[in-house]
């Protein structure tokens, strides 16, 4: 709930700046302040019941919170994009000239409550960036006050437009690997360490469900008279160490006996 109210002051507080100003610099924090509230409800409703499980979905649904980071971020993308046309607008036309009051107080409250917006599946990230914003519009409203430069505004949109960007596209990469199910960490350093304890350990993937569920399969070459205790054990210490050094919720290991299922000798 939190995050959400403070999402709402913020986009009041825009909205407000947005219509007394009508700058490049309260449109690009009106757009994303609206995006923020639409983004959130979205999150909110995406994230519930992420460990319902059905015969359907037998991991649950946590591939909702990477819908969730692809959606905020998205929605951040195009209101950039939208913020790009109004600042080159502003600075060709150059009709921009207005009192920075609006703006500065808007984005010294937007700032205040971003720092409290510390939800999680990308909202933390959202607000983070539009802090950014924020402060920044704080100072430069501040700037153009005082120097009467209004060129400041547009110029410090793009600036903004650059920089959310540049910090929204690790997430989109994070995303996507998740979606073509990469490897969260070094394969070759898990089977070495796996090795240690199992020399026969072979056929090792890791991936992720989502940034905080890992999964991994493995294959073990076992004796056909070997007793069902003793590769319980050996399960229980491979398992163990994969939870303990790299953070793997869910384990699936195959006993083989000489490369073949042990479950068909």
């Amino acid at each position: 709930m939190k995050p959400i109210v403070s999402f709402v002051i913020a986009f009041v507080a825009t909205t407000i700046a947005w219509i007394f100003t009508f700058s490049p610099l309260t449109f690009l924090e009106f757009s994303h302040s609206l995006a923020d509230v639409l983004s959130v409800v979205i999150s909110a409703w995406i994230v519930r019941n992420l460990n319902a499980k059905n015969k359907g979905f037998t991991y649950g649904l946590h591939r909702r919170e990477i819908l969730s980071v692809i959606i905020n971020v998205s929605v951040m993308i195009i209101t950039s994009l939208l913020a790009v046309i109004f600042a080159f607008q502003e600075l060709i036309l150059k009709t921009y000239e207005a009192s920075e009051l609006p703006l500065i107080l808007a984005s010294i409250v937007s700032a205040a409550f971003m720092t409290v917006a510390n939800g999680k599946y990308g909202i933390k990230e959202h607000a983070l960036v539009d802090s950014i914003d924020y402060i920044t519009g704080a100072v430069t409203g501040t700037a153009v006050a005082i120097t009467g430069i209004y060129i400041l505004n547009p110029l410090a949109s793009l600036l903004l437009v650059v920089i959310n960007i540049y910090l929204a596209f690790p997430l989109l990469k994070q995303s996507y690997y998740v979606l073509m199910e990469k490897s969260p960490v070094d394969v070759s350093r898990i089977q070495g360490d796996l090795k240690e304890v199992e020399p026969s350990v072979h056929h090792v993937h890791v991936w992720s469900i989502c940034e905080h569920v890992r999964v991994a399969t493995l294959h073990v070459v076992a004796s056909p008279n070997e007793r069902l205790e003793e590769v319980e054990k050996r399960r229980i210490v491979l398992e163990k160490l994969l939870k303990e050094k790299y953070e793997i919720n869910h384990v699936t290991i195959q006993f083989e006996a000489n490369g073949t299922d042990l479950a068909t000798n």
